[in-house]
């Protein structure tokens, strides 16, 4: 998955196969999305929070956060930010 990180809301440009697979959602729905689309109730938002503050800062990041599925399963999402 690629973001748009130029823009605010960090929206998603790319999105391969393999993880709309993995989301369970058409890439349709996924492109222009905000790029923490998977994030749910339990996810740590102090995660998903340096995740966002290292791609405002065009920082490297590293985060395993708990994410979402469309049907509502879980997976754990290993967050690499590379700017």
């Amino acid at each position: 998955m690629l973001v748009d990180i130029s823009r605010d809301d960090f929206p998603v440009v790319f999105v391969s196969d393999a993880m709309c697979r993995l989301v369970g959602r058409d890439r349709s729905e996924l492109l222009s999305s905000r790029w923490d689309f998977f994030a749910g109730e339990s996810s740590d938002l102090e995660d998903v929070e340096a995740v966002q503050k290292a791609l405002r800062g065009s920082e490297r990041c590293s985060r395993c956060v708990l994410s979402y599925r469309s049907d509502g399963s879980s997976f754990w999402n290993h967050i690499m930010a590379e700017p």
